[in-house]
């Protein structure tokens, strides 16, 4: 992805003032996902209260176009791995709740004379922009085992698999089963 090109977007932590219109894209993005997947991803409907608590935390950041300010994507990152995967000693940012406005996934944005895809392919490289100005070294992201296609999208793009786990969903209490990848930082 060319400068030029990530230059029309912007990274940056969600304020306050946010919280409807994240949890609205949130929603709509589990909304969009086949319902099959809705256990597998224990993805609970988005609240206000939620969605605040995260910003307060300072977890939540935005991906932007610049001009218009609308909202592209969104993803909760943290320094700390999540409960269910093994200590891992080499430090990472981790991605949790990565998402694309569902509009814009496939029907791209008009970017000047040209329709771009949004996605991984624009998000990821500003995630680790960020994650360098922390000394990070790795990326790290899972997804629900059972979503094949999407894992198949990470090891394309330079994932590899580093560990697998199974964990009681804390919205289903159903049993999901998750692959972690990492990646280095360029």
């Amino acid at each position: 992805m060319s400068r030029e090109l990530l230059s029309n977007f912007t990274f940056r932590k969600a304020t306050s003032e946010e919280v409807p219109e994240v949890v609205t894209h949130y929603n709509d993005v589990r909304a969009s996902i086949d319902p099959c997947m809705h256990e597998s991803t224990d993805w609970a409907p988005f609240n206000s209260e939620r969605i605040l608590q995260i910003i307060q935390a300072q977890n939540l950041y935005l991906l932007c176009h610049r001009d218009t300010n609308t909202l592209i994507g969104a993803t909760f990152l943290s320094l700390e791995a999540p409960h269910f995967w093994r200590d891992l000693t080499t430090p990472a940012i981790y991605v949790e709740k990565f998402s694309v406005t569902a509009s814009l996934r496939k029907g791209g944005l008009q970017v000047g004379n040209q329709r771009i895809r949004v996605g991984g392919q624009i998000f990821l490289p500003l995630i680790e922009k960020y994650a360098r100005t922390l000394g990070l070294h790795y990326l790290r992201l899972d997804y629900p085992t059972e979503n094949k296609k999407l894992g198949e999208y990470y090891l394309k793009i330079g994932f590899k698999i580093i560990d697998q786990a199974t964990y009681t969903g804390p919205i289903s209490g159903n049993p999901i089963r998750a692959t972690l990848l990492q990646r280095s930082i360029h």
